[in-house]
């Protein structure tokens, strides 16, 4: 499967919320973001961010706070930074205790990904796990593999560990390999993805398509990641976004959540690579 987009780079506004991390975690203290009358703050995994900001990019109650990560969004809408965060994981037993309502949202493929100038299309698991461990270290042109790797406690290194031992012994070694690239958050793995010669790396359908990335995606063991697939249980690698909020959203942001799961909310989502769980 192959995505050529040009990547149309404007000026993305960013927003600084700096929040003080009760309930989980150290405490700091910085000045909100200001919002207007209305407005509904929105952060989290970028995962999340990127495609649903595609989807919804006509609703201008909605604000998305770039640059938080999971941790960053669940710390920041506890703390009434943001009214909704978006977690690649489930909520954990303290964080339900402290008052946080997680759903589930959305699902998009987890997709390895190739630089363009790859000539790779398709792969195996146990051929994937061979590059990961350093056994293969070229293309079929001779030009080297250059891996870029998620930090170690991040949902997608552990999801990659989860495939077989195999894999997570590979991911071990990937990990332990001086000057392999590794990309903190999900926008910074697929821009790497796109930008370095000779790269290999995981992503998801929606960040790639969401943000227009030009890199090659992989068939795995003769299956590509697409939406249908997904959906019929064809293709079982994929990442779950959550919902999250501080008790029963109200107001606005009741009406924004309420946006984030209707039918035509979800039919945007398929459009940029997610499969809505609303109707899953």
């Amino acid at each position: 499967m192959t995505y050529s987009y040009r990547v149309a780079h404007g000026t993305r506004r960013r927003a600084v919320i700096a929040y003080p991390l009760c309930g989980i975690g150290a405490t700091a203290w910085a000045q909100p973001a200001p919002r207007r009358p209305g407005e509904v703050l929105v952060g989290g995994t970028g995962a999340g961010l990127t495609p649903l900001q595609r989807a919804v990019e006509r609703e201008g109650r909605l604000r998305f706070v770039p640059s938080l990560g999971t941790g960053g969004g669940l710390k920041a809408v506890l703390a009434g930074a943001i009214d909704i965060a978006l977690a690649a994981r489930p909520l954990s037993d303290d964080e339900r205790s402290v008052g946080l309502v997680g759903r589930e949202l959305f699902r998009s493929p987890y997709a390895w990904a190739v630089h363009a100038g790859v000539a790779l299309r398709r792969a195996s698991l146990a051929e994937l796990a061979a590059i990961y461990a350093g056994r293969t270290t070229s293309w079929a042109s001779g030009q080297p593999v250059r891996l870029v790797l998620r930090p170690e406690g991040d949902s997608d290194t552990r999801y990659l560990r989860t495939l077989s031992g195999e894999f997570n012994e590979a991911m071990t070694l990937a990990h332990a390999r001086p000057g392999v690239q590794v990309a903190a958050t999900d926008g910074e793995a697929v821009e790497s993805l796109e930008r370095i010669a000779g790269a290999l790396g995981i992503t998801t359908l929606g960040m790639v398509l969401g943000d227009k990335r030009r890199v090659h995606l992989l068939a795995v063991d003769g299956m590509e990641p697409s939406v249908e697939a997904l959906a019929r249980g064809r293709y079982r690698h994929a990442k779950t976004v959550y919902l999250v909020t501080r008790g029963a959203p109200l107001g606005a942001a009741g009406e924004m959540v309420q946006l984030l799961q209707a039918k035509a909310t979800a039919q945007a989502l398929a459009e940029v690579g997610c499969l809505s769980s609303s109707v899953a």
